[in-house]
């Protein structure tokens, strides 16, 4: 091989799959390109490959391709496979930044080291006979290496997809945790507002009920001291009307007693004379006038007794009666504590 020639063979030879060196990996390849090559446009795609790999190596050594032109077998293999697809491979007119003049460069350096290879295969070593054979090595290790980077980045593609379609379900995911979350916080805050309105509420009625028994307390204390008042103040009628009744009776037993000594008195002066009995007659008057006296003593003080005795059923009345809202008012003020 010429010494440009062997450099460009081994940089070829240096490209390989990364599954070459697998006997299940290089058939799964090989499976895959016959399928991958029924198909035109992938005919088209890979014919464009393997041109523009060819291409930039023109491109970057022309001057060295000219000069080492039919001197190797490397050479005639560029010449008898490369030139058809680098011509349609250039119609991009770019290639690591060449221009069209360097593509022509490239295409006309192509040429001569084609036609320069046709020129000497006449005059070929035994040894470059199987520049065809090297040339269909060199084509499916070329494919090889494009069909192993175009299946890992099928699978780069593939795994990136499974990633992001991992990462959208599990932002989904988090986002229904969080309307979840959320609707469980509202939920909750809800819950306490109405807890704490029944609270609000329950304080409010509890604080109406401790001024009620309040109140309570302070009507009955009012009626207690009421009830106490007019009891003392029957009590005070009560004594003064027995202190007069003891002192009328007093008075009645003493106008009898006297009476009775008059009585006495006048039957022992009748046998007396006539003198006695104007004085006896007199004194009957007298009488007469004191019993009348007495009489209308009796009546006062038997008027005064009714209604000493009236008013004492009065308070009696006045008493049971006040027992009797005191007892209703106990009542009441037990049945708001029963219900605070």
């Amino acid at each position: 091989m010429g010494r440009e020639g062997g450099s460009i063979w081994k940089r070829l030879r240096s490209v390989r799959s990364p599954w070459a060196g697998s006997e299940a990996g290089m058939a799964k390849i090989k499976d895959r390109l016959l399928v991958l090559e029924a198909e035109p446009a992938v005919q088209e795609r890979l014919t464009g490959l393997l041109g523009r790999f060819f291409a930039v190596e023109v491109v970057s050594g022309l001057d060295q391709a000219r000069e080492s032109a039919g001197t190797g077998p490397c050479e005639a293999v560029i010449a008898a496979y490369a030139v058809p697809e680098i011509e349609g491979a250039l119609a991009w007119q770019r290639l690591r930044g060449a221009t069209p003049a360097d593509v022509a460069r490239a295409l006309e350096g192509l040429r001569t080291v084609a036609a320069t290879a046709a020129a000497a295969a006449g005059t070929a070593a035994p040894g470059e006979a199987d520049l065809a054979a090297q040339a269909r090595d060199v084509r499916a290790a070329i494919m090889e290496t494009l069909e192993g980077q175009l299946l890992q980045s099928e699978l780069e593609r593939d795994a990136q997809r499974d990633r992001l379609a991992a990462l959208e379900e599990a932002a989904q995911a988090a986002l229904r945790e969080k309307e979840e979350a959320g609707q469980a916080r509202n939920a909750a805050e809800a819950a306490a507002a109405r807890a704490l309105a029944d609270l609000a509420a329950q304080g409010a009625e509890l604080e109406a009920l401790r001024e009620q028994a309040g109140a309570a307390a302070a009507e009955r204390d009012r009626l207690a001291a009421a009830l106490a008042e007019s009891q003392a103040q029957g009590d005070r009628l009560l004594a003064e009307a027995e202190e007069r009744c003891r002192q009328a009776f007093e008075a009645r037993d003493a106008a009898l007693l006297q009476y009775d000594r008059a009585q006495n008195t006048a039957e022992k002066a009748v046998a007396q004379a006539q003198a006695a009995i104007r004085e006896k007659q007199q004194f009957e008057k007298d009488s007469k006038r004191l019993y009348d006296d007495m009489a209308r003593s009796m009546a006062r003080l038997e008027s005064e007794l009714l209604e000493a005795a009236q008013a004492r059923d009065k308070a009696i009345a006045e008493k049971a009666e006040a027992e009797a809202k005191l007892a209703r008012m106990q009542e009441h003020w037990e049945r708001i504590a029963n219900n605070a």
